[in-house]
């Protein structure tokens, strides 16, 4: 009888040990993909650069237009606007597929 409730918490520890390593990759690759990605600019000017956590994107003109691919961040993760004055407008939209 012994044996058998051995078997059996090696059994649950083994499981929660692969539900910990599963959930941990979904955290991981949330945060690897979560920034901006594919951004580009189809009217107005503006510049997008990426540098680790952050994403810039400097507009020169009062309304500027930027397609992305994919548009999210993690809470670690930072998307700065630098706009020409109070009043430009920056349209963001994500491609679906």
């Amino acid at each position: 009888m012994v044996m058998g409730i051995e078997k059996i918490s090696r059994f649950k520890l083994w499981q929660k040990i692969m539900s910990l390593i599963i959930c941990s990759s979904f955290i991981w690759w949330n945060l690897a993909y979560a920034a901006p990605q594919g951004g580009q600019v189809v009217a107005g000017g503006a510049s997008i650069t990426q540098s680790g956590n952050l994403t810039q994107i400097n507009q020169s003109t009062a309304k500027a237009v930027i397609n992305w691919s994919s548009f999210d961040t993690s809470a670690v993760e930072h998307v700065n606007f630098s706009q020409p004055s109070s009043s430009a407008i920056a349209l963001i939209l994500k491609l679906v597929a």
